[in-house]
């Protein structure tokens, strides 16, 4: 819709015509001999408008009036001297147009936003990728190396248990366990990880489960080597530790593993390990306190990583390959419990591991 209209030297209304009028809620001619600096005068932008062209400025402005958008061009009018003598304007309805750019601006907004997101997401997933490349790579060359050095030493045990005396045979013997015992930790983590890639760890059977036994279990099996090492292993279960849901296997892994990092890491002193069930929480939990070499504190939020390897722990003669805690964290994760880890370097560290208690009603599922 088009408007048309003329005014005086003083701003009033002398022609005003116009389909468009309806939208401004007049009709033809109706504004003629009012003044136009008082009909808009709650429109600031539009009597400053009228003021400009009754100088004698053209010009074309685009101004919101209520629920429209109207393109005006105002043209001065002078008289035979050339002095301002009024203003004709020519006013066109652009509410649909504007309303169609505004929209197209704020998809162009929106799209554009999208795209910086998604193309931060393939950035960060790239990162990713390009660091779990570089975490296999130093894992197959942790491996490969953690492989050779068991092997080289059997090597040279078998070799001098040929030629041993026999008092020094059981002795030999002893040392060739030992080495045995870490080729088998090495080929169950690469097994583990391998499970944990082809989602076989996933196939769970819960079942209601004694946390304490668990760890009573697994600590039978760790004592002799924590008394070998001259450490002192304790526990201190909670005798009224409800069950937790678990699957038995699993969890004994678990509890394996944090048993095993605790004792290998710790040179002296000793390990501490306590259940409990915290008030006013449905989880049960398990606490494994050691003396040992710390982890730092930069390296916290990495720790549960695949491959990943503390510092210290790398620079240590302790084997390693990094998969240990990574495997902790997802079995956990399966039981829809959580890790905690807080650890001082020099001082030592307490692992935490949160498991759901068991509901009466519930029955054993697979």
């Amino acid at each position: 819709p088009v408007m048309l209209f003329t005014m005086d030297r003083d701003g009033v209304f002398t022609l005003s015509e116009g389909k468009g009028l309806e939208t401004l809620g007049l009709q033809p001619g109706q504004a003629v001999g009012q003044s136009a600096l008082e009909m808009y005068a709650e429109f600031p932008e539009i009597a400053a408008d009228v003021r400009e062209v009754l100088r004698g400025r053209g010009q074309v402005t685009v101004r919101d009036v209520g629920d429209y958008v109207y393109e005006t061009t105002f043209k001065p009018l002078f008289d035979d001297d050339g002095t301002p003598d009024g203003a004709l304007g020519i006013v066109l309805d652009i509410t649909d147009r504007v309303r169609a750019e505004r929209k197209l601006r704020q998809l162009t907004t929106d799209l554009e936003q999208r795209v910086e997101r998604r193309t931060a997401e393939l950035a960060k997933a790239n990162d990713e990728l390009t660091k779990l490349d570089r975490l296999k790579t130093q894992f197959i060359a942790d491996v490969s190396h953690e492989f050779r050095t068991p092997i080289t030493s059997l090597n040279s045990r078998l070799w001098l248990l040929e030629r041993a005396s026999p008092e020094d045979v059981p002795r030999h013997v002893s040392l060739l366990k030992q080495q045995v015992e870490l080729l088998k930790e090495l080929i169950e983590s690469v097994l583990n990880i391998s499970r944990l890639e082809l989602g076989g760890i996933e196939r769970l059977t819960f079942a209601p489960l004694d946390i304490n036994d668990l760890v009573w279990r697994e600590m039978t099996v760790q004592v002799p080597i924590a008394e070998a090492q001259g450490l002192l292993m304790i526990f201190e279960p909670d005798s009224n530790l409800p069950p937790v849901r678990g699957d038995a296997s699993q969890l004994a892994h678990v509890i394996s593993n944090l048993l095993s990092n605790a004792l290998r890491y710790t040179p002296a002193g000793q390990v501490l390990v306590s259940t409990a069930c915290p008030n006013g929480t449905p989880h049960a939990k398990l606490e494994i306190c050691d003396t040992g070499m710390g982890i730092p504190a930069d390296e916290l939020p990495q720790l549960f990583e695949r491959f990943f390897r503390a510092t210290n722990a790398r620079q240590s003669e302790q084997p390693g390959t990094g998969l240990g805690l990574s495997i902790v964290k997802e079995i956990v994760d399966l039981h829809a419990g959580h890790v905690e880890v807080e650890s001082t370097v020099g001082i030592g560290s307490i692992f935490r591991v949160y498991l759901p208690v068991w509901e009466t009603s519930a029955e054993p599922v697979k």
